[in-house]
């Protein structure tokens, strides 16, 4: 559980980094999502919730994983079994491919528009 924390805030920090700010709901989101089917229980329990915060939610994952055993969340991580996309190699999230990330689309639609911006201001005088 430690490494797959660590590997979330990686991706988080190295989103950042890009200029990508996501939202605390997103990111905590994110990590539920990369959870296995062991932690199915304590997932469904934690969405009920109104409010919670990332470093409450690394203490339940890691109190969880003393229950369930550790390294399962390691091995779901890297499981091959996944039949829906995989991890995406752009902005890390599961469920879909780089050619298929909304976060990439996004930017690159974003610095299109800049650069088309830019050229029709050129013209416009």
């Amino acid at each position: 559980m430690d490494a797959y924390l660590r590997s979330v805030r990686e991706k988080m920090s190295e989103l950042s980094t890009i200029g990508l700010k996501l939202e605390e709901d997103i990111k905590l989101a994110i990590m539920l999502n990369g959870l296995g089917e062991e932690y199915r229980y304590l997932v469904v329990s934690l969405e009920k919730q109104d409010e919670i915060d990332f470093d409450e939610l690394t203490a339940r994952l890691l109190e969880e994983e003393m229950k369930v055993g550790p390294g399962t969340t390691k091995k779901a991580m890297f499981s091959k079994s996944r039949k829906v996309g995989g991890d995406c190699h752009y902005c890390g999230q599961k469920g879909h491919w780089k050619r298929d990330c909304p976060v990439r689309k996004f930017r690159e639609e974003s610095d299109g528009n800049a650069a088309a911006k830019g050229a029709s201001s050129q013209f416009s005088m």
